[in-house]
């Protein structure tokens, strides 16, 4: 407790004075932060809430596809009587092989793949920014055209799937995917000498030598796998780049154009 000193003439020298209690402002204190991290929270949480909203339909697009994957590879399993292992694990683990066979091959998969994802982005880039409709369409069926390739070369559509099952020869297969290359060339011929169109032109090349080696028994030609698969595979890489130069000229045309 705390004294004064009484004024002079008083009973006694000194009285209690009242305490200035620092209960009251501790407590406001403590109330105001917590209705600050209860305000702060329910900010977080809304934001969190509105994140999943925009993100469901893109959940919804990368997942269900997958879950239907594996769902499929599931009911396949069960009904064939096939391991789910030989769905799932890596070929060459599964055979107890070297994980190197066919390591060229599976780098032309990989380059496939990143040719199709950048032009159906640049299609998209493209698209959202408004530029006129002959761009994004020109690397939209790009990306398709390329996609159609992958697949055919990541599961031997014509070499193994579509003869087995379909009954089309291989011979018939080239002339469709040549007629369905020359058929894009043909529909984006105006953009194409706004293009690296060069680079073009040397993987076609490298693709037909692929084709023309892969006529020569391999009896006769030294190295035939070699120089089969070899120029297939500088072919690949020609297309990447092109299709890769041109989307980064586009896109960054169009950018350039949108600054004030």
């Amino acid at each position: 407790m705390l004294y004064v000193r009484e004024a002079p003439g008083g009973a006694s020298r000194h009285k209690p004075r009242e305490r200035v209690s620092s209960d009251s402002t501790i407590t406001s204190a403590v109330v105001g932060r917590l209705g600050v991290s209860v305000l702060r929270g329910s900010r977080v949480t809304s934001r969190h809430s509105d994140q999943f909203r925009a993100l469901l339909p893109i959940l919804v697009g990368l997942y269900l596809p997958t879950l239907i994957l594996l769902g499929t590879a599931m009911v396949l399993s069960i009904q064939a009587d096939i391991p789910i292992s030989r769905f799932t694990r890596d070929p060459a683990a599964i055979l107890g092989r070297n994980p190197f066979i066919g390591v060229l091959s599976n780098i032309g998969i990989l380059v496939w793949a990143g040719c199709a994802g950048v032009c159906f982005f640049a299609s998209a880039v493209l698209r959202a920014r408004g530029v006129k409709q002959e761009w994004p369409a020109f690397f939209l069926f790009a990306g398709l055209v390329t996609a159609v390739l992958l697949l055919d070369d990541f599961f031997l559509l014509h070499e193994r799937i579509i003869p087995r099952y379909l009954g089309i020869s291989e011979r018939i297969l080239f002339p469709v995917y040549a007629a369905m290359v020359m058929g894009y060339l043909a529909t984006f011929k105006n953009n194409l000498p706004r293009t690296n169109y060069l680079l073009l032109v040397l993987a076609l090349g490298m693709f037909g030598l692929s084709l023309a080696v892969d006529r020569f028994p391999e009896s006769i030609l030294s190295w035939h796998h070699l120089f089969e698969d070899g120029f297939k595979l500088l072919g690949i890489v020609g297309w990447f780049g092109y299709f890769v130069t041109s989307a980064y000229r586009v896109v960054t045309s169009a950018a350039m154009a949108d600054r004030p």
